[in-house]
């Protein structure tokens, strides 16, 4: 199942995300 949410980006803007790049997201994170 594909799980789409907003994700925060350093420059204030929100990222659209899959659940698929959610290890992606945690890495960019840090």
């Amino acid at each position: 199942m594909q799980i789409s949410f907003l994700h925060p980006s350093m420059d204030g803007s929100f990222d659209i995300l899959c659940s698929s790049d959610a290890s992606l997201a945690e890495g960019r994170r840090s």
